[in-house]
């Protein structure tokens, strides 16, 4: 993982950009020892927040959290990712205002897992944005596991049966910028033409 939060209490991460990327442009995204692992892991942790975070790809699951509580993620964008979304256990898990854009673009997965998993404890996403994913289940509920979420907005995921427009081969439309030779994944992500997100470095 980029960051791996063991046995914490009261951890903040804000404004951070943090991911993995491919070492060589003609390997593709997600290619390569270097260019996987989860983004963030909490693992047995406590108040654990992530505000204005950018979580990218190719890494494989952008949030995994076991057995943390009280875990936020504001205003960040999770992207890029090739297996999926999130996995989840714990209580209080809450997302809001998130864009959640171009995961599990690795077929092998998307076919075989759910965008996010959550175990025994009910997530919570409010008015986020889920946009050119691409998995064919959205939610796997393991024991009493539950999404609440009545505010966020599903554009052109797979799990509603429409296949992402510009579909890539690894980026579902994202653009893909070359710098000395090095993929680095990237924005901005569009919608209808229009740019909803960028970067800002």
């Amino acid at each position: 993982p980029v960051v791996r939060m063991l046995g914490v209490r009261n951890a903040e991460l804000d404004g951070l950009i943090l991911g993995h990327e491919s070492i060589r442009y003609e390997d593709g995204c997600g290619s390569g020892q270097n260019s996987s692992g989860y983004v963030v892991q909490a693992n047995n942790s406590d108040t654990v927040k992530i505000n204005n975070c950018d979580l990218y790809g190719c890494g494989t699951v952008a949030v995994v959290l076991s057995y943390t509580d009280n875990f936020s993620a504001y205003g960040c964008v999770m992207r890029d990712c090739k297996e999926s979304i999130a996995s989840i256990a714990g209580e209080n898990v809450y997302f809001e205002n998130c864009i959640i854009s171009g995961n599990a673009y690795d077929d092998e997965y998307a076919q075989t897992q759910a965008a996010i998993t959550v175990i025994d404890y009910n997530s919570e996403f409010d008015n986020c944005l889920f946009i050119n994913n691409n998995s064919t289940e959205f939610m796997n509920k393991i024991g009493n596991g539950s999404i609440t979420d009545q505010t966020s907005e599903y554009f052109n995921n797979v799990w509603q049966d429409e296949v992402p427009e510009e579909y890539g081969v690894c980026l579902n439309g994202i653009t893909w910028q070359i710098t000395d030779g090095v993929l680095r994944l990237g924005y901005p992500v569009e919608r209808d033409g229009e740019v909803i997100a960028e970067s800002t470095t």
